[in-house]
């Protein structure tokens, strides 16, 4: 058979024997039930706003979008939601990031596997890590698929004080907690890494090279990124709140707080789209856009598995919760890889503060499925009733199953609710600015909070554990602060005066923090001996009675997150602090602060030359 006859016949059996190309749109009772469903699942999950895509058979076959996207009291100014409306999602933003950079690597001398530390040098740059094997070993695929050793340090995205430049030169302080390729350890910080190479191979920032490379392209006309969103004022966006009983009790979030993760790990978090884009994005995800945009097998490499992440059994599991395996077992990059009713399945979770998402693909079966709300709380257990609905089988969640979720007993929610994407919990560190957004509250707006909190009459109020702990304990907190204080004050007697501990300490890895006296307020609802402040970041220190030099921090006296005390001591003879043992990231142990320490004074990169005299490699 001739060449040219045989390429025809290829073209022939890909058009009409491939699965899910022939246009597959819902019938209009599906259209209704997932309509009537996601509206009622907006109602009794108190979502603010919410959004939905859907495509299957290369279209977008529905698109939904559900309340507000600004809640401004139940006044004339409410912003409604709309399906060209503005949600950031968090870490799905992830394997935007795989694409995009092995869109620029294919014209590269560059892939995957190529050092950080070469690529980077090559540009007249340099970046290490804390030892030379990570400096010298560390790939692209290595920081996309968490297999780096290095976990958490969200906090420091959260305190948004570092340009992505100095966060860059701070990553060599980032100590592991397992040998590389060893363990799946989720980190934000290092996917910011990964984006800031592909900025220095093309001389375009991330953002830049998403816009013009992919949405412009694709029609994705209003998609944009947090740091992009910053020129129009967010302008159309959604804005986080938390809601209780169908009633905003906090927001719209200033977009400003977000800054850290904007410059510093945009890579890891930073897209921000709407329904309608998204039915687009999820169509080029799985090659249903006829003009070549990107190479095909680029989307490829970016789902197929280079880490094995999880167990197949669950902690505490003692029988099968569903007749079938729904869940990730590893990870791709930028995408969790798993299984949907025997079918394999990409996805992710994000969340960002009050902002949380869902995506999943099957792509073999050409169907996918993007949901974003405004508020706490994943809407992935949604996304499933969609996906089933998709696959044209009746959905094994209906209404009473996603709305009850919250109804269950204590212990049995946090089952459903562990990893419920298959992801790690994502962003942790930014919960951390909850003292300062609540605590700086108008006073009628504290107590309307802790009115609407008494009232939700469940375990849990929303589907995160410490939002649960930190909102029930405000709505149980002591109410009279004279007692408060008169406690307080026999606390502070015990050990040093206070002020021994007040001044700024410094990290080379986290940079500075400043320890001052609690506002010793008898009008205020919130006491504690210390006030940690990082960045725009507050966390009370209260003082342990039998150890005088250790604190616990917490978030407003409430919740206490972190396993372990600040501890203070001084290394001179005189005894005076000088010294902090500073615990800032539930993924990792405390660092140590050195009181005025700049990080000017911070030793040289690990090069693996003995310097002389040696240097002591302090974190």
């Amino acid at each position: 058979m001739a060449r040219k006859e045989l390429l025809l016949l290829q073209i022939i059996l890909v058009a009409f024997l491939a699965p899910g190309v022939q246009p597959q749109p819902l019938t209009p009772e599906e259209r209704t039930r997932v309509d009537e469903f996601m509206r009622e699942v907006r109602e009794c999950s108190s979502h603010t706003g919410m959004i939905v895509s859907m495509v299957r058979g290369g279209e977008t076959v529905f698109t939904g979008a559900y309340g507000l996207a600004v809640d401004n009291e139940g006044t004339e100014n409410d912003i409604p939601a709309t399906t060209s409306t503005v949600f950031p999602i968090a870490s799905c933003s992830k394997h935007f990031t795989g694409t995009i950079i092995g869109h620029v690597l294919q014209n590269t001398n560059y892939d995957w596997d190529t050092p950080v530390h070469q690529i980077l040098r090559d540009q007249g740059e340099d970046v290490y890590f804390i030892d030379m094997l990570r400096t010298n070993e560390m790939s692209l695929r290595d920081l996309l698929a968490h297999r780096h050793g290095i976990p958490g340090h969200d906090v420091i995205l959260a305190a948004n004080t570092f340009s992505r430049e100095e966060l860059m030169q701070r990553i060599r302080f980032l100590k592991p907690t397992s040998p590389i390729r060893n363990n799946y350890d989720y980190n934000n910080i290092l996917y910011g890494l990964a984006a800031y190479v592909v900025e220095k191979i093309s001389g375009k920032t991330w953002d830049q090279l998403l816009k013009e490379e992919f949405w412009d392209k694709l029609g994705m006309t209003r998609t944009s990124t947090l740091l992009l969103g910053n020129s129009t004022g967010y302008d159309g966006w959604a804005r986080g709140h938390v809601s209780l009983l169908g009633e905003s009790i906090l927001g719209p979030l200033d977009m400003a707080r977000f800054g850290g993760v904007a410059r510093g790990a945009a890579g890891a978090g930073g897209v921000a789209i709407t329904a309608e884009d998204w039915g687009r994005w999820m169509n080029f995800q799985m090659h249903n856009i006829q003009e070549e945009i990107t190479h095909p097998q680029i989307i490829d490499d970016v789902r197929s598995t280079s880490q094995i992440t999880r167990r197949l059994v669950r902690r505490g599991s003692t029988k099968p919760d569903r007749p079938w395996f729904r869940g990730n077992v590893g990870y791709g990059l930028g995408w969790g890889m798993g299984w949907y009713r025997g079918n394999p399945t990409v996805s992710h979770g994000g969340s960002l503060l009050f902002y949380t998402s869902s995506m999943g693909m099957l792509p073999y079966r050409n169907i996918g499925v993007g949901m974003a709300v405004n508020n706490p709380g994943s809407p992935s257990r949604a996304s499933q009733f969609a996906m089933d609905i998709l696959l044209g089988v009746e959905p094994t969640v209906n209404i009473s199953t996603v709305c009850g979720l919250i109804q269950k007993d204590k212990e049995e929610q946090e089952a459903d609710l562990e990893n419920e994407d298959g992801m790690d919990e994502d962003f942790p560190g930014m919960k951390l600015m909850l003292q300062g957004i609540i605590r700086n509250l108008p006073k009628d707006e504290l107590n309307q909070l802790k009115k609407a909190v008494k009232q939700k009459k469940t375990h849990n109020l929303f589907m995160d554990k410490h939002m649960n702990k930190l909102f029930k304990a405000l709505a149980d907190m002591d109410e009279n602060p004279r007692r408060k204080v008169k406690k307080l004050r026999k606390r502070r007697q015990a050990g040093r005066p206070l002020d021994a501990y007040t001044g700024t300490f410094g990290n080379f890895a986290y940079g500075n923090v400043t320890i001052s006296i609690y506002p010793d307020d008898p009008d205020d609802d919130f006491t504690g001996d210390l006030m940690l402040t990082y960045g725009q970041i507050e966390l009370t220190l209260d003082r342990d009675e039998e150890n005088p030099d250790k604190f616990d921090i917490s978030i407003l006296g409430l919740v206490e997150i972190f396993g372990d005390q600040v501890t203070f001591w001084g290394s001179g003879p005189d005894g005076n602090i000088d010294r902090a043992e500073i615990p800032l990231d539930p993924r990792d142990g405390p660092y140590s602060y050195a009181r005025d320490r700049m990080f000017s004074d911070a030793p040289p990169p690990n090069t693996g030359n003995c310097p002389n005299p040696p240097v002591c490699l302090e974190t």
